[in-house]
């Protein structure tokens, strides 16, 4: 159920926010795709390896019992900004996310895991959305589906 990916990605997040060195899962059932769903939102969200970047940021929803966020930038390319946004409800919400940042962000890259994303191997797969355009300096607004797993990728 997409519930395990929405809480296996809030652990991650806080796991990435407080420096969790390591931490082990234990599988209570057989299906695990959609938990294994919330590793590929940071891991491999586009089926090519790339990921969740190895330094995270202070980021944070407005009602952290709707909506988690978590933010991060890579030391290999510090350009390159990764969140990770969690909608917990159960109808879509509308967001704003607000950067600051040395470089001008020009547009998002937007994978979305959802109840109703492909399986693929014994994992749900994010799906590839079309870009977002940052019309304002480093800010942006987007609609989160229902209970839903977005990683967005910002770039110059």
């Amino acid at each position: 159920h997409i519930s395990g990916a929405l809480a296996q990605a809030d652990w991650l997040g806080i796991f990435g926010r407080d420096s969790v060195f390591a931490a082990n899962v234990w599988p209570v059932t057989s299906n695990r795709s959609f938990s294994y769903g919330a590793f590929r939102a940071f891991r491999n969200y586009d089926g090519t390896g790339s990921a969740f970047g190895n330094s995270s940021f202070q980021a944070q929803a407005s009602d952290v019992a709707k909506a988690s966020v978590y933010g991060s930038v890579d030391a290999g390319n510090p350009d390159r900004v990764v969140l990770v946004l969690i909608n917990k409800a159960s109808v879509a919400q509308v967001g704003g996310i607000a950067l600051t940042h040395t470089k001008l962000l020009t547009h998002a890259q937007v994978y979305e895991l959802t109840s109703s994303s492909p399986i693929s191997a014994g994992t749900a797969v994010p799906q590839r959305q079309p870009d977002i355009t940052l019309s304002l300096r480093n800010a942006l607004r987007l609609s989160l589906p229902a209970q839903s797993v977005t990683t967005l990728v910002l770039l110059p």
